[in-house]
């Protein structure tokens, strides 16, 4: 097992589930917006899962937090559910084969890697069950080249049969009173399994809650004590950028141990191949913000 180190400070670890960390409050009992439907919903172990279509919109809801969002017809779902697959366009499409998620949610992200990237095999982890029914019935993840598999993420990838991914998605959360926390913390620990389960040369893509965490996972910043957070910095990446998009408090790092470019991102974003039901052009969104950080 992995140190303590590693888990949330005070707390039981099995104590938590994964929830996907899309942090909007909202009032279930309210009436709902226009043309919003309630298409499922559960209550389970003190939980209230709700699945809403709005438009195109599949939105999955937990006790009254905005979970995840997935929009088929149009390239970006909005929001930070697309600054976690968006990063992705900094390898070239062959070098993508192999994509692990752990905390995969209502598959938002999943899916549409699944869509703009077909030859690549997919694996999600996640605690929750009902996220993973939603995956698969509403959302549409599955397939012979998909995986989904309902494990603890920290058990999961410290196996000895857990291969090697050209790209791992991190985005183990939990909630705290409405709040976002980390699962895990960055650690030397962590760093070191993420590391060990990446190819050469691959890419992790990473929420996080603070600036400092991002910066964290990067070697460059492995001399400053109040970043490191007693991190020794010998486990961080080379290469980093930090994606932000307005009106989200999320920060997701994408790290490497090659070095990554801004442009070549843009570029092979606007080169995706898009399907037929697609109907909205291939333009990066204007609020999402690139930011080098090593």
């Amino acid at each position: 097992m992995l140190g303590t180190s590693l888990l949330p400070s005070g707390v039981c670890y099995g104590a938590y589930q994964f929830f996907y960390s899309r942090w909007r409050k909202y009032d279930c009992s309210s009436r709902l917006g226009a043309g919003a439907v309630i298409v499922w919903q559960k209550k389970i172990d003190g939980s209230h899962y709700e699945v809403r279509t709005a438009g195109h919109s599949i939105r999955l809801y937990r006790n009254g937090v905005f979970h995840s969002q997935y929009n088929g017809q149009r390239m970006l779902n909005g929001g930070v559910w697309d600054m976690l697959w968006i990063p992705l366009c900094f390898l070239p499409a062959q070098q993508i084969r192999r994509v692990l998620m752990l905390g995969v949610g209502a598959g938002a992200a999943l899916k549409k890697i699944r869509d703009f990237f077909p030859e690549a095999e997919i694996t999600g982890v996640e605690l929750d069950i009902n996220h993973l029914r939603v995956a698969k019935d509403f959302v549409g993840l599955r397939g012979p080249s998909i995986k989904l598999i309902k494990a603890d993420a920290l058990d999961w990838m410290q196996a000895s049969e857990v291969p090697r991914y050209d790209v791992i998605i991190d985005d183990l959360f939990n909630e705290v009173d409405g709040e976002p926390h980390r699962v895990v913390n960055f650690s030397d620990g962590w760093l070191h399994l993420l590391r060990r389960r990446l190819a050469v040369n691959g890419l992790l893509i990473a929420n996080c809650v603070k600036m400092a965490d991002a910066k964290r996972l990067t070697q460059r910043y492995r001399s400053d004590p109040v970043v490191a957070g007693g991190s020794s910095g010998k486990h961080g990446f080379n290469h980093g950028y930090v994606l932000k998009q307005q009106g989200f408090d999320n920060v997701v790092v994408a790290a490497c141990q090659q070095p990554l470019s801004g442009r070549e991102l843009k570029r092979r974003f606007r080169l995706l191949p898009l399907s037929p039901a697609v109907r909205s052009p291939a333009k990066f969104p204007e609020l999402l913000k690139l930011r080098k950080i090593a």
